[in-house]
């Protein structure tokens, strides 16, 4: 019996900000970015379905809609900066060390709850502290050992992805 692999947090919260941003940004339905992320998280995370990344994606949404005057990709991008840069207690955070990858799957599945809160702090954080904006120049695909998930949160979608691809 193989075990189960759970994706870190910071992963599906990159994945699920870009989901917002771009479905805010693009004339696709949400589950079009979903699905297509999906395809690639799943290769190395079997909890991250179309499902679970759009569901997360609407509540950071609705997080945001709660706030006037809030720029999503200004929010969103700084949101991504801060999950891949940072771990949980402020530190840098490495991706990939001698002995581990941040990268290696969860002990336990992050509920979409979690992460809707980790995105809420940042949200409330960044109106009081400018600085934890996305400095100019930043993408995601500049960190080192990033790997798959720059070119993930980056590719083409299309409106047949919001059907798995096929109809």
């Amino acid at each position: 019996m193989t075990a189960i692999r759970y994706a870190p947090d910071w992963v599906v919260a990159i994945l699920c900000a870009e989901v917002a941003r771009r479905y805010v940004g693009d004339e696709l339905p949400i589950e079009a970015f979903a699905n297509k992320f999906a395809q690639v998280a799943q290769k190395h995370y079997d909890d991250c379905t179309g499902e679970k990344l759009s569901a997360t994606a609407e509540d950071i949404l609705r997080s945001i809609a709660e706030i006037e005057d809030v720029d999503i990709n200004y929010v969103c991008e700084g949101f991504i900066h801060n999950m891949a840069s940072f771990d949980a207690n402020g530190a840098t955070r490495k991706i990939k060390t001698l002995f581990s990858s941040a990268y290696k799957p969860a002990e336990r599945e992050t509920d979409v709850a979690q992460i809707v809160k980790m995105f809420r702090a940042y949200l409330f954080r960044l109106r009081n502290d400018p600085a934890l904006k996305k400095p100019e120049g930043w993408s995601l695909d500049k960190v080192p050992d990033i790997a798959w998930l720059a070119p993930t949160i980056t590719q083409e979608v299309t409106f047949m992805d919001a059907f798995g691809g096929t109809f």
